[in-house]
């Protein structure tokens, strides 16, 4: 009986092996077909209402990281005294 089992087990490993095989063959076939999404636009092209939204965004985001760090001396502070 352990012969037949071991057949099966060998049968199913090469059929593993064949599809792993095909997974990394249909992979790369994927990354070959699609750029990079960094590559697929020129920068100069964007429209100026997506730079300047861009823009005030990141502005948003510095104003709230240094409110929070006033803030965190300034509790700092009021605790020490």
């Amino acid at each position: 009986m352990p012969r037949p089992a071991r057949r099966t087990l060998e049968i199913a490993k090469r059929n593993a092996e064949a599809r792993f095989r095909e997974l990394v063959d249909e992979l790369r076939l994927l990354t070959v077909s699609f750029p990079h999404l960094r590559e697929a636009f020129d920068p100069e092209e964007l429209p100026v209402s997506f730079l300047l939204k861009r823009g005030a965004d990141r502005a948003r985001r510095l104003s709230r990281s240094t409110k929070s760090v006033t803030t965190g001396t300034a509790s700092a502070r009021k605790t020490k005294k």
